[in-house]
């Protein structure tokens, strides 16, 4: 019997000693399953850090890329705009030309009108001097209808070609003026 309780109880040793051999053995599977879960955790966190550098890397080189494309865009407008701008100047020049042009052009009128109009009035006051006296009145008709009698120029035009200038109107109305008087002693 002492045998047969030696036996169990070397069984129930045994036994123990398997389930506490069991425990300890789950014991470190379980410390182990931790530690790996905390190791994949760990492998995992840095992983999605290193994730999200490379997406932080991304969206730098897309916002660089972004950028980089709006400058282009911007030198490109920019350029086309300087090609407008100097077209424009090219063109506000063409016409500050033109218009000095015409300035000058319209001061030449200017200056041939006020010459005509001078011609004309001292020519009206020739006229009107000669109406006084019949007899000057019928020489100067007689002068104005054969002017090219005492226009002793070459290539002559009449009165139309003394209107040229103030000088040529000038000698005329002094030649009228001459011939009106020297005939009017003459007789």
């Amino acid at each position: 019997m002492n045998e047969k309780f030696e036996q169990n109880l070397q069984e129930i040793l045994q036994k123990d000693c398997l389930t506490l051999n069991k425990n300890l053995l789950l014991k470190g599977q379980i410390e182990l399953l931790k530690l790996q879960i905390r190791d994949q955790r760990l492998i995992k966190q840095q992983q999605d850090q290193e994730i999200k550098e490379i997406e932080k890397k991304q969206v730098m080189q897309n916002i660089k890329e972004e950028q980089q494309k709006q400058i282009e865009e911007k030198e490109t407008q920019l350029i086309k705009q300087k090609k407008e701008l100097h077209l424009r100047q090219d063109a506000c020049e063409d016409l500050q030309f033109e218009i000095e042009q015409q300035y000058q052009h319209l001061k030449i009128q200017q200056e041939n009108q006020r010459i005509l109009d001078e011609s004309i009035k001292r020519l009206m006051d020739c006229i009107q001097k000669s109406k006084k006296s019949p007899l000057k009145n019928q020489q100067f008709h007689n002068r104005v209808a054969t002017s090219h009698s005492f226009d002793d120029r070459p290539n002559s035009f009449g009165i139309m070609g003394m209107l040229k200038s103030k000088n040529n109107v000038d000698d005329y109305i002094q030649k009228v003026e001459k011939i009106n008087t020297s005939r009017l002693y003459d007789h």
